[in-house]
């Protein structure tokens, strides 16, 4: 018989630990870059230069990724049958496994082209057309990635980070990816020497500098946030975050009207009471106001 057969949420964790293994890589780009200018670097200088020699460690990542999305779908058609994926006929399985206990590891799987019609045949819920599109693509970049250094695929930090959250977004429809990375970091080398402490505030970093990155349509399609409404700043993540130069701007008010008394801000998903009074600062014209942090969310003062 064949042993040690892998259960649907080993393909699926091992898939996520590879998107999040990706976005990682990404974000410590990113927040690099922006740690560069605490330090007196002109960013706007060597901006260019700095993408450019981080080209192949967002090529790895979109490979990386594109690994992820595979083990993911693996996953589920495993929730059909793990013996879905197994590839070939009886002559083509380990000698003697009729015979002997084999090993599921030991039988050859289906390629990564096959996953999506092996999935539509035999799963109740069929991969949309959005997803078979946007897997093609990430498939092709892949193996161009990793066969044949293609020089013709540019890619740009954005590539990537949409790459992840579209895939993501996809397969798991009610999943927040925030919360996602979120446990992750908790599970990081990190935090077992010291605490989960640093979490919050990479968090925070992390997804302040993605909504100033990415257009106000993935925004609004990854976070269902309105990046074109005016931003605050979230009084509940400016605490958390312990950095008086962090100020994340990532609240909006709802509804968006001009007598609206409530924040809300996408990623620590709270809604915050704030009272419509102008900030102490003359030279602020702000006029959401936190009395429970003791704020201005237009610009981050102190009040008293």
């Amino acid at each position: 018989m064949i042993t040690a057969t892998p259960a649907p949420d080993d393909f699926i964790k091992t898939g996520l630990s590879l998107l999040d293994f990706a976005w990682d890589t990404v974000a410590n780009l990113i927040t690099e870059l922006d740690d560069s200018e605490y330090f007196g670097v002109d960013v706007d200088e060597v901006g260019d230069a700095f993408w450019q020699a981080s080209k192949q460690k967002l090529s790895t990542s979109l490979a990386v990724a594109q690994q992820g999305v595979e083990f993911v779908l693996k996953g589920k058609i495993a929730e059909v049958s793990p013996f879905l994926l197994l590839s070939g006929g009886p002559n083509e399985w380990p000698k003697k496994c009729d015979k002997n206990n084999t090993n599921y590891a030991d039988f050859r799987t289906i390629d990564a082209q096959d996953l999506i019609k092996v999935h539509n045949t035999a799963a109740s819920n069929r991969l949309s057309d959005e997803f078979i599109v946007k897997f093609e693509d990430l498939r092709k970049k892949r193996n161009a990635i990793m066969h044949t250094v293609d020089k013709r695929i540019d890619l740009h930090v954005i590539d990537v980070v949409t790459a992840i959250l579209s895939m993501h977004k996809l397969l798991f429809p009610n999943e927040n990816w925030i919360q996602i990375r979120r446990e992750y970091l908790k599970k990081y080398p990190l935090a077992e020497l010291h605490s989960t402490d640093f979490v919050e505030p990479r968090i925070i970093w992390e997804f302040s500098l993605i909504t100033d990155l990415l257009k106000p349509k993935h925004m609004k399609e990854f976070f269902s946030f309105n990046k074109r409404q005016r931003r605050y700043i979230c009084p509940h993540c400016n605490h958390e975050s312990g950095d008086a130069e962090t100020r994340p701007k990532t609240a909006i008010l709802v509804p968006n009207t001009a007598s609206s008394t409530t924040l809300y801000c996408f990623v620590c998903e709270l809604e915050m009471a704030v009272e419509r009074v102008d900030c102490e600062d003359p030279e602020c014209p702000g006029n959401v106001i936190s009395p429970e942090f003791e704020i201005c969310a237009a610009c981050g003062g102190h009040l008293g």
